[in-house]
């Protein structure tokens, strides 16, 4: 793994410089017949396209430029960069394969939308900071810090979840495509529960939590802690502004200061616990519900938030018993229960599912949407003209 290749596929592995590109070409020895399709009407025999490179470009505008060039297949375009790139778009396709012309149908691009997402932005609230964090001020409930388990107290992890503006969220910084969850689980997988609680965006229920949280001292102490996110990912920055302005307007005294931080000191700062808030997000390995209910409550998210024994070895056991259940009936059951376990218990505060999309060439064909498979599938895949 890592550096060996592996597998007998239909490409193989031409080079592969970390963190500039990996090049792809196709096996001429792939063992699948021509005439054998992988499915019906699906690619046989030999790739069509011989050579696939793959680079990694951090700058948009160098992304973009490649793609308005003709330079680039397709790229990769986030969801506040999307209103750049949809002037040049000319053709517009939906998950299920079917494509109408856009407002500009000599447009350069194909546009695919409204692609269900499998990953997930969300804030997480640590309930027992590092002792060393620099992001917590004095460390103390005296108005210029907060003690490292601030937000094991429930009422402060409430008052966090009514304190978003969830709308503002969703047609700011989603540019209005995406929709609110209410648990872990994901819209439309199994587990998810249509008529599942969560939390609102309530200023007055926010207030009230303040004021039972920590023996009724916040109101007149108040309290001043960072959030973070990742330098350059203007959806995550939305996220702490967001209760940078709310927790303000409720009170001068809570504080919350946004700071970006680079990639690398945010995910070390992440793992180490020390960040109060860390605005992160998952993408599903698996397309399953225990892929998302594991990472949430005792695996990688849970260690990093410091979740007490008793919660993670609850949810372990409440997953685990789901996870191996075989009854699909029961199993959807069990992971009702677990979302309502987690709206209970307050963990995080569950943002929004963004929907996805794809920019690509009129000249690239036989891409598909499978929620399941991550990256792209270059088997089958050909260009005009080729």
């Amino acid at each position: 793994i890592t550096a060996v290749t592996n597998g007998t596929g239909p490409y193989m592995l031409d080079h592969w410089t970390p963190g500039e590109e990996h090049v792809l070409v196709a096996n001429p020895n792939y063992w699948r017949a021509e005439g054998d399709p992988m499915w019906e009407g699906g690619p046989s025999g030999t790739a069509p396209l011989q050579t696939i490179i793959v680079r990694l470009v951090d700058e948009f505008g160098t992304r973009f430029a490649s793609l308005q060039a003709g330079d680039a297949a397709n790229v990769t375009v986030n969801i506040d960069q999307r209103s750049q790139v949809d002037p040049l778009v000319g053709e517009v396709c939906q998950g299920d394969g079917t494509c109408a012309p856009s407002d500009n149908p000599d447009g350069t691009l194909r546009k695919w939308e409204n692609l269900a997402s499998t990953s997930r932005t969300d804030a997480f609230l640590t309930w027992n900071v590092a002792a060393d964090s620099p992001y917590i001020g004095s460390g103390q409930l005296d108005g210029n810090g907060i003690p490292p388990n601030f937000f094991s107290d429930i009422n402060t992890r409430k008052a966090m979840a009514t304190c978003f503006d969830y709308d503002t969220y969703i047609n700011e910084a989603l540019i209005g495509e995406g929709v609110r969850n209410n648990g872990p689980i994901i819209l439309d997988m199994l587990g998810y529960n249509p008529d599942g609680p969560m939390y609102e965006y309530n200023p007055e229920e926010c207030a009230s939590y303040f004021e039972q949280a920590w023996d009724g001292a916040l109101p007149e102490t108040g309290f001043r802690f960072q959030t973070a996110f990742n330098t350059g990912n203007t959806v995550r920055q939305t996220i702490g502004e967001i209760w940078q302005s709310e927790l303000a307007a409720i009170n001068p005294l809570y504080q919350v200061e946004t700071i970006g931080l680079p990639w690398p000191t945010f995910l070390n700062a992440f793992r180490a616990s020390q960040l109060p808030i860390a605005v992160s997000g998952w993408v599903e390995d698996i397309h399953d519900p225990h892929n998302w209910i594991q990472p949430y409550t005792y695996g990688t998210f849970g260690g990093r938030q410091g979740l007490p024994d008793d919660i993670i070895a609850k949810y372990q056991d409440l997953a685990s018993a789901a996870v191996t259940e075989s009854d699909p009936a029961v199993r959807e059951q069990m992971y009702f229960d677990i979302q309502q376990q987690f709206y209970d218990d307050a963990i995080s505060v569950i943002l929004a599912q963004a929907t996805g999309a794809r920019y690509e060439q009129r000249w690239v064909n036989g891409w598909f949407y499978n929620a399941a498979l991550p990256g792209t599938y270059y088997y089958g895949m050909s260009l005009t003209g080729e």
